[in-house]
């Protein structure tokens, strides 16, 4: 049995923009954000977007819990949202963060993360759930590589393919902590830890359901994306934190892998 949270302020202010009457749905978010502060991840992100709200209404599912004034995502093509999530088309759908990590001065190359969760199994769809490229480095996930995961931060020379994945559900976390390599975590468990030092961050907003590739999209997919981050580096016990903080929110929603 989990406990559950009364909602903070943090959580009234995302509830209100997002226009939540759901019970279940703002216990969950209150949940949430009690977790991230319990476990000291809060500070140490700037967009998290917990990808629930009114189903059907794209307006609802933009806002971001970190502040819902700023970093609102939108939402271009065709788009479907529910319950369980929001998943993009796979032909035109995508959502632009609107955070270039670039202009952050808290994010170093060498010391950044990004997250998503979603539980869609897309074998052999080679394509970023979230992610950018500027035509020198690369930031993103991506779940399914043949029967591997990828993750990227800040790479100008591709290092980031893991550890067997035999399916794309679950909780993918990418992260460069000031140690020089890129790590890959699945479900809060290190599967990456390549050598690849970066001398430069991606100057791009990140997009979510497809990768933005100098200003346009492309790798247009259809996960359902539940929950996504963008912040600072991370350390392992932040990593297997962040996943337990997720999966409870999941659990609470009734939409967990």
């Amino acid at each position: 049995m989990y406990f559950v949270a009364k909602p903070n302020e943090e959580a009234k202010s995302f509830i209100q923009a997002a226009g939540l009457t759901d019970e279940t749905q703002m216990k969950a978010i209150g949940t949430l954000v009690f977790d991230l502060k319990n476990y000291n991840l809060w500070d140490k992100m700037k967009v998290i977007y917990p990808m629930v709200g009114q189903a059907g209404v794209s307006s609802s599912f933009q806002f971001n819990l970190k502040n819902p004034a700023t970093f609102k995502g939108t939402f271009n093509g065709g788009w479907n949202f529910h319950p369980t999530g929001a998943a993009g088309n796979g032909t035109t759908g995508y959502m632009n963060t609107g955070f270039n990590a670039f202009n952050d001065n808290d994010i170093q190359s060498n010391y950044m993360s990004v997250s998503a969760y979603t539980n869609s199994d897309l074998p052999g769809a080679q394509v970023k759930i979230i992610g950018a490229y500027d035509g020198t480095r690369e930031t993103g996930i991506v779940p399914r590589v043949g029967n591997a995961f990828a993750t990227q931060i800040n790479d100008s020379v591709f290092s980031g393919i893991g550890a067997s994945n035999g399916a794309s559900q679950g909780f993918y976390i990418a992260n460069k902590n000031n140690n020089g390599n890129q790590i890959g975590y699945k479900n809060g468990v290190k599967l990456i830890n390549n050598p690849n030092l970066s001398t430069g961050k991606t100057n791009l907003s990140l997009f979510v359901g497809a990768r933005n590739i100098n200003g346009s999209a492309d790798q247009f997919n259809t996960y359902n994306v539940q929950f996504i981050h963008i912040g600072v580096g991370l350390t392992d016990t932040d990593a297997a934190n962040l996943y337990t903080a997720v999966q409870r929110f999941q659990t609470t929603l009734g939409r967990q892998v």
